[in-house]
């Protein structure tokens, strides 16, 4: 053996036994500072495989898609750690996570349906506790389900985001009250028999609320496309039922200010969402603003797969910079938030959560929009310390 190669060894072996080696454990996230302003990105949790639910099956055709965590299990806790550190060290301090009821519990005690994220992942995450979370309830999906009457919403549904959700020290709050996000409100509407039930419900979640310990309830209904009329309509209506906030899940493909496909520049897309915010923000509830990243839902087969778009890092984060200038106009929770669409919708085309073809650069053009005084930093994966993979699920169902 050579003095070079004994040396090396030696050095090796130092570098192992302090603890440089492979790491035991995702390293602890350092915070990119946002002031303020709370950004929050919409998360959809349906990322564990199973026989039942086969999600990542349908990005096998697109690899381009395939996140660095690979197809991972949204109920591995060390998954989670990855996600929080992203997303603190790029300035997202906040995950509003899709909520799913299971359709057999209609009309008895609530459970969620890819609950795994929240409660396997993010509640027994080491640092779960270090960003904030709230839920959106996706009251109208074809695999889940809304509410039987009120008796329903207040017995069942209510108790169950209460005790599980709402008291947590890190669920989001505005006064001091927890806040819902609810995907359709005109199916909240036609579930209660009319707008009248459905406002007087949204006023008895409150009191509930209250009687259980917390300040109130705050509520922010959703709409993003032409089903629910233009932006000031839709919040007209929401007004009437009582809610505190309008807020969208994606913008602009589903609207009238969507470009055509011979005019779909980064700029035009820019412009379209700056439209979509002005529009819903002329009606009668501060309505918190959307950044959208794209949109391909090809891998669902989606009938709007053709609309297809994706915004570049310096494109998004001009978005970005202009959604920070827009929410300051706002009030209350809207001048404190803006949502990014979307963390981790892989089947529908809009993602921030690094992926083989895009890497870091969304993340990273987030951090600049929104942190920008953060300054200098490293992106590290799993793979850069010998941590991972995480697709046991994945292999073993498929």
């Amino acid at each position: 053996m050579t003095m070079t190669l004994a040396v090396a060894l030696v050095l090796m072996l130092a570098a192992c036994a302090a603890g440089s080696g492979p790491a035991s454990r995702v390293p602890e996230p350092k915070p990119a500072s946002t002031g303020r302003l709370l950004v929050g990105a919409i998360a959809c949790p349906i990322w564990r495989q199973s026989p039942q639910r086969k999600a990542w099956n349908a990005l096998e055709a697109y690899p381009e898609r395939t996140p660095l965590l690979g197809y991972y299990d949204e109920g591995d806790p060390e998954v989670t750690d990855w996600e929080v550190k992203w997303a603190l060290e790029h300035g997202i301090g906040l995950f509003v996570s899709c909520w799913y009821r299971a359709p057999e519990t209609l009309g008895k005690p609530a459970r969620p349906i890819f609950g795994h994220w929240l409660h396997d992942g993010l509640f027994k995450s080491r640092a779960g506790g270090r960003i904030q979370f709230a839920i959106l309830w996706e009251n109208a999906n074809s695999v889940a389900c809304g509410v039987q009457s009120e008796q329903d919403l207040l017995e069942n549904l209510l108790p169950f985001w209460i005790e599980n959700y709402f008291r947590r020290p890190n669920y989001l709050r505005e006064q001091g009250k927890p806040v819902l996000f609810i995907y359709r409100p005109e199916k909240l509407i036609a579930d209660l028999g009319g707008p009248e039930p459905a406002r007087a419900a949204i006023a008895a979640m409150r009191a509930a609320c209250r009687k259980a310990g917390l300040k109130g309830l705050i509520v922010a209904g959703e709409h993003h496309g032409e089903n629910t009329g233009s932006g000031a309509e839709a919040t007209a209506a929401m007004a009437r039922l009582g809610m505190d906030y309008s807020y969208s899940y994606h913008w602009p493909t589903f609207t009238r200010h969507m470009p055509p496909p011979d005019g779909r520049t980064q700029e035009a897309l820019v412009q379209a969402q700056e439209a979509c915010w002005r529009e819903s923000a002329a009606g009668p509830l501060p309505h918190i603003v959307t950044a959208s990243t794209g949109w391909d839902s090809r891998p669902w087969g989606g009938a709007f797969s053709k609309a297809a778009w994706s915004l570049q890092p310096p494109a998004l984060e001009q978005l970005c910079l202009r959604a920070r200038a827009f929410a300051a106009g706002g009030t209350g929770l809207a001048r404190r938030l803006v949502l990014l669409d979307n963390w981790n919708e892989f089947g529908e085309g809009h993602y921030l959560l690094p992926t083989r073809s895009a890497g870091f650069g969304p993340l990273d053009a987030v951090r600049r929009a929104f942190a920008p005084r953060a300054g200098a930093h490293q992106d590290t994966q799993p793979a850069d310390l010998g941590l991972g993979p995480y697709d046991a699920l994945y292999r073993a169902h498929r």
